[in-house]
């Protein structure tokens, strides 16, 4: 007797809950505005496609039943009439399938966090598997009870329309709430602008930045892609987000504020020097007199600097160009290997050694940011790997470029995004791989640790920079042509004053560590 009583008191408090679970489905079904299945999948987020598209049938029932409207009902009959159940559950399987995915790419972040938290003995509430699991289970019971609201039989027909969300279930906070906890920040840090820096720190960001901020959550719910994937916004000018997600007058501030100091870089008169020097038609004996000038006496540091990086470089185009039909520029045959190692890698590996004393090893290897991401998070396959890595000048060398490159001519129709994608990978590697290893050591790495990315596709070459703030940023520094004979030499101002900007950047993030370095020495001296 007992245990029978037992049982009614458990079944009898179920009742209610049941009773609210019917209601509030009930409540969504009549107030929907399109109450397709997909939609309805969306809202109870079920495991079981039999039962959910029953209970899908049953709810569509109730509503028409009890539904005192008559453009309303009818509404809902025509639905019940033309949707296909089974065409929705697939639709719906691949948008779980994106959203398992985006989750496992949250967990490898919070993974890497939880690296550098333990090291800076800061506590941060994670998610473990025993919660995780507790919650899963909870949800499956709540799905099982919700099945057995509804008696009446429902035959499935089928299911094509698809549109936003309209309502959801699960924590009581809003969609908005939740993106900015995915992006380190909270509701109430939000009204200040305030986002969390790589230490987990509160930090300070424009209203032009949080508006763009903002806008990328609502992006993140509209599009998937592997940069979304990767919790990467692209602010790079030609990105699907900045063309149709941001205001153009945040997105262009935002950009002044970043590249203002960017664009001091490179003096006037080592502009006006290079378009000078590359004004004139010259045959190619007056370019070997122009080159051997090249080595005068110069009181300008950075002009000397300057002269001296075109004198080692420049000759390997000239000499190209002299060949005239046999250009080997010209050659669309050549491969990728030729193309990089001649004219690509000596270019960087000057340009990083004259202007930043930065060292640039060519050559195809593995990305040890890469690696160290796939050795925490126990992911299989092999780690990513780069055509050119530059290494910063601190005690223990990191990655802080990576380099990509194609053939000048025969490129694959994929080759251009996984690439892209790719380097964007790799510079967020870089960025957690550097902070997480220095905190280990107990030493500060800078909090605006920046990574550099390069991209030879065809005959143009893209500089990107990647940093963190709340989320990871990928910003286009510039791109460049590469002039492939006598009749292109006015790209070369261009060319090189891109090339030069990019190695001083790379210069202002290494000297940048090293000052945070040698002023916590000197605080513990």
């Amino acid at each position: 007797m007992q245990a029978s009583s037992t049982e009614q008191r458990a079944i009898s408090n179920m009742k209610p809950v049941r009773e609210q679970v019917k209601k509030r489905n009930l409540d969504w079904m009549i107030a929907c505005k399109n109450p397709t299945p997909i939609e309805f999948f969306r809202f109870i987020q079920p495991t079981h496609k039999a039962r959910a598209i029953e209970k899908y049938g049953k709810i569509l029932n109730e509503a028409i039943r009890l539904c005192k409207v008559p453009d309303e009902q009818s509404k809902l009959k025509n639905i019940k009439e033309t949707v296909n159940c089974n065409s929705d559950w697939d639709v719906w399987l691949l948008e779980k399938r994106a959203m398992k995915i985006r989750d496992e790419v949250h967990e490898t972040n919070a993974e890497v966090h939880r690296e550098l938290n333990k090291v800076v003995s800061k506590r941060v509430i994670e998610p473990n598997e025993e919660s995780l699991r507790k919650k899963q289970k909870q949800l499956d019971e709540q799905e099982d009870d919700d099945e057995d609201v509804y008696s009446s039989n429902y035959a499935p027909s089928s299911l094509t329309n698809k549109s936003q969300l309209d309502e959801q279930e699960g924590e009581d906070i809003t969609v908005e709430e939740q993106e900015r906890r995915e992006n380190g920040v909270s509701s109430s840090d939000h009204d200040h602008n305030l986002v969390k820096n790589l230490l987990n720190e509160l930090q300070q960001c424009s209203e032009k930045m949080a508006s763009l901020v903002r806008s990328f959550q609502v992006y993140c719910d509209d599009f998937v892609n592997e940069l979304i994937r990767n919790e990467i916004m692209d602010l790079t000018p030609s990105s699907e987000f900045v063309l149709r997600c941001t205001d153009e007058d945040d997105y262009m501030q935002v950009l002044k504020e970043i590249f203002e100091p960017v664009d001091k870089l490179f003096p006037e008169v080592a502009i006006e020097f290079l378009e000078e020097f590359f004004s004139e038609n010259c045959t190619h004996q007056q370019w070997d007199n122009k080159l051997e000038n090249l080595l005068k006496p110069e009181e300008d540091p950075f002009l000397r600097k300057l002269k001296r990086f075109l004198f080692e470089t420049l000759p390997a185009f000239l000499d190209a160009y002299s060949l005239l039909h046999n250009n080997p520029l010209k050659n669309h045959d050549m491969l990728e290997d030729e193309f990089m190692n001649t004219y690509i890698h000596p270019v960087l590996k000057k340009a990083l050694w004259r202007f930043s004393d930065i060292r640039y090893i060519p050559g195809n290897q593995v990305i040890r940011a890469s690696a160290y991401r796939k050795s925490i998070m126990k992911q299989e396959g092999n780690a990513d790997r780069s055509d050119g890595t530059a290494y910063t000048t601190t005690e223990k060398p990191y990655e802080i470029c990576v380099v990509e490159g194609s053939r000048p001519y025969v490129v694959d129709d994929t080759k251009e995004m996984s690439d892209y994608v790719q380097n964007a990978r790799a510079g967020k590697d870089i960025i957690n791989y550097t902070v997480v290893s220095e905190v280990k050591l107990k030493r500060a790495p800078p909090l605006q640790f920046r990574s550099y990315m390069v991209q030879s596709i065809g005959l143009s070459l893209r500089f990107y920079f990647m940093d963190y703030l709340g989320i990871y940023r990928l910003f286009e520094i510039e791109t460049c042509e590469i002039p492939t004979d006598l009749e292109s030499v006015d790209l070369f101002p261009s060319f090189f004053r891109v090339v030069v900007t990019w190695a001083l950047m790379v210069r202002g993030t290494d000297q940048e560590f090293r000052s945070s370095k040698e002023m916590l020495n000197n605080e513990k001296s």
